[in-house]
């Protein structure tokens, strides 16, 4: 695992990084006997690269393997909102579990502001780029995948539930070594979330493990946006022609100016989310507050859920939250 600094310096122009919240260790992980990192696992900066300026977070998967934690999110949404701010690129060198479990709640609610922020600012007209340069577990995925385009380096992995989630959840015996997965099981793995295998399913570019790959790559894909409405709409298609059909219908109550969705309970899987998205597209523009109750044991847990690649659609589902809000509905 690279130091996300060392890697930073050799894709950016000389001379242009600008480094912000070095000093941010987390509040709360020494109780659980963890040392804190001063940068709490993640680098972000201002650069440029090849003149185009940038806002870019650079993950550590040294550290707690990439996780994030309260600090952490806190410095993702505010690069975003640099970003923003002064319309500049932005860029993740994506390497994470997902988020920080030391530091519950408070670390799941920074990664829902930063996830929030980032499909704003995709609405706002920001480009976001993403290169999975290790793993990219959990909420991370669906940062990752909510940006306009992700390219994927050959070692790093993919996935909402990584292997050892997936037998935790099916009550199997968690698997033994370092990486979450028994050794003889390794090819299996990487058939589902290797970087090989996402790319052939259309789910990510390919980009070698060094700058002038992922330079060319960024240049490939840092192009004008479209209509970010008409963007959404367009992943809404090919999202609901690769997803079977909800098994309970998803129904949205509508009071005068008032929507109130309950859909969400159980498992959350592909089908529900696709099925949500389209009531809420749906909605008439007489709506100006949307409600959504929630009473779920999470999101689905399985290979299945892993191959139709359920990040893309809570990935989506941001997205067409913020294109709710940027219609100027409160949500």
């Amino acid at each position: 695992h690279p130091d996300p600094r060392e890697r930073l310096a050799v894709l950016a122009d000389a001379g242009s990084i600008v480094e912000h919240d070095a000093f941010a260790p987390s509040p709360h992980i020494a109780r659980s006997g963890i040392a804190p990192q001063d940068d709490d696992g993640v680098v972000t900066a201002s650069a440029s690269i090849a003149g185009q300026a940038f806002e870019i977070a650079a993950q550590d998967a040294r550290f707690l393997r990439g996780s994030v934690g309260e600090r952490h999110g806190q410095k993702l949404a505010a690069a975003i909102t640099r970003a923003r701010d002064a319309h500049r690129s932005l860029l993740f060198l994506a390497a994470s579990g997902g988020a920080r479990l030391h530091e519950a709640n408070a670390a799941e609610i920074a990664f829902a502001q930063a996830m929030r922020a980032l499909v704003d600012a995709r609405a706002s007209g920001i480009v976001a780029l993403a290169i999975g340069v290790g793993d990219v577990f959990g909420g991370m995925s669906v940062l990752a995948g909510a940006c306009d385009a992700l390219a994927l380096t050959p070692a790093a992995r993919l996935g909402l539930s990584g292997p050892q989630v997936i037998a935790q959840s099916q009550g199997r015996q968690s698997p033994k070594d370092a990486d979450g997965v028994d050794a003889g099981d390794r090819a299996a793995v990487d058939a589902l979330f290797g970087a090989a295998a996402r790319v052939r399913a259309g789910l990510a570019d390919a980009v070698d493990d060094d700058a002038a790959a992922m330079r060319a790559w960024i240049a490939r894909r840092l192009v004008p946006p479209a209509s970010f409405a008409a963007s959404v709409r367009r992943v809404q298609q090919r999202l609901q022609a690769d997803c079977d059909v909800a098994k309970v219908a998803v129904k949205v109550a509508i009071e005068g100016e008032r929507a109130t969705l309950a859909a969400f309970a159980g498992v959350v899987d592909a089908a529900t989310l696709i099925d949500v998205d389209a009531a809420l597209l749906a909605l008439p523009s007489t709506v100006s507050t949307l409600s959504i109750i929630e009473d779920s044991r999470g999101h689905e847990r399985s290979a299945g859920a892993e191959r139709v690649g359920l990040w893309r659609y809570f990935a989506h589902h941001a997205g067409v939250l913020g294109l709710l809000r940027a219609r100027g509905m409160t949500t």
